[in-house]
């Protein structure tokens, strides 16, 4: 039998099944003629289904006449109207060949550009990007980020500049900025406590007394602290340097650290004093000369002066090298 004369077939047993179901009758029987009529169509078309399986799916292997019968039956009218719409599709669609040639088309011609790269700054350039009114947002942001891997007093001086800003997102990324470096100082501070209280009288508490000592100065020169807490790290450094000296007061390295924490205090005769021993422990003259220096300019003792920055040199290098050539300039009168 063709397959189209099952297709009818399967459409008058459908129709006759759900025909029955309206026919005043005993219930239970007519239900039992429609399921009957109803799963010869089903089998019908799922046998249709089948001899076109191959022009729909060529690399099937496995007969798929349970799958279509088991759509069919167990979804009433739309299992078996889908199915015969997929075949009536199929047999209208468009003949021809499925897979087209590739064709070759025209190299898109572009108009290459200059790429523009990240903006690059330095420590210089940093500056009036992030003073100036005029300048982007978005810009400003960046250059503030690029102070993020300046670890020097300079950067923290100028981000602290910052928390003076109008705008909301520079003010608060300078202070996250400023926070989050203190936090690491201070995690520190906490950890080298831990460790000499751990230490006891040990020998071992000398180099964390100098560690803590060198720490706290570390939050006074960067300039993270201000104000009370500044006061507050220079006496807790001096505290644990002096505990220090007492134990090791050989350090050319503790002595000059002495000297500066002398300096903040306003304790310039020991701070000279500190310095001069430093120097004769072994520290690089050219070290705790600056400070000396600078010693010897607040007390007003110019001529001195001139002799400490003579020492130093006018090496281009130098960042003192312009403060050198000034006070060695044999024609300009010291005031």
């Amino acid at each position: 039998m063709s397959s189209l004369n099952l297709l009818y077939l399967a459409l008058a047993l459908e129709t006759t099944g759900l025909a029955a179901l309206f026919v005043p009758a005993n219930a239970f029987a007519l239900l039992c003629i429609y399921f009957a009529a109803h799963g010869c169509a089903s089998l019908l078309v799922a046998r249709v289904m089948t001899r076109f399986v191959p022009q729909f799916y060529p690399n099937s292997e496995r007969s798929p006449f349970g799958y279509f019968a088991a759509l069919g039956f167990f979804v009433p009218v739309l299992g078996i109207a889908g199915m015969l719409f997929l075949l009536v599709s199929a047999r209208n669609a468009p003949t021809g060949p499925r897979i087209r040639e590739y064709e070759l088309v025209e190299t898109p011609r572009y108009s290459g550009g200059e790429a523009v790269g990240a903006p690059v700054f330095n420590r210089a350039g940093i500056r009036p990007v992030l003073l100036s009114r005029t300048a982007p947002v978005e810009l400003r942001l960046k250059a503030l980020l690029a102070l993020h891997s300046v670890p020097s007093r300079a950067a923290n001086n100028l981000i602290r500049e910052m928390l003076r800003e109008p705008v909301d997102d520079m003010r608060l990324l300078a202070y996250g900025l400023l926070d989050a470096r203190e936090k690491v100082l201070d995690a520190r501070i906490h950890g080298l406590k831990t460790r000499l209280e751990a230490a006891g009288e040990a020998e071992s508490r000398a180099p964390i007394l100098k560690e803590l000592a060198e720490s706290y100065w570390e939050l006074v020169y960067r300039g993270i602290v201000q104000g009370d807490l500044l006061r507050h790290c220079v006496a807790e450094a001096r505290r644990y340097l002096d505990e220090f000296l007492e134990r090791d007061p050989r350090d050319p390295g503790a002595w000059a650290l002495h000297g500066r924490l002398l300096t903040l205090e306003g304790s310039d005769r020991e701070a000279d004093e500190a310095f001069g021993r430093a120097v004769a422990l072994g520290l690089s003259e050219a070290r705790v000369l600056p400070y000396r220096a600078e010693l010897a300019f607040r007390a007003r003792d110019f001529e001195r002066v001139r002799q400490l920055v003579r020492r130093l040199g006018t090496q281009p290098t130098n960042a003192l090298a312009a403060i050198a050539r000034y006070w060695n300039d044999d024609g300009r009168a010291a005031r």
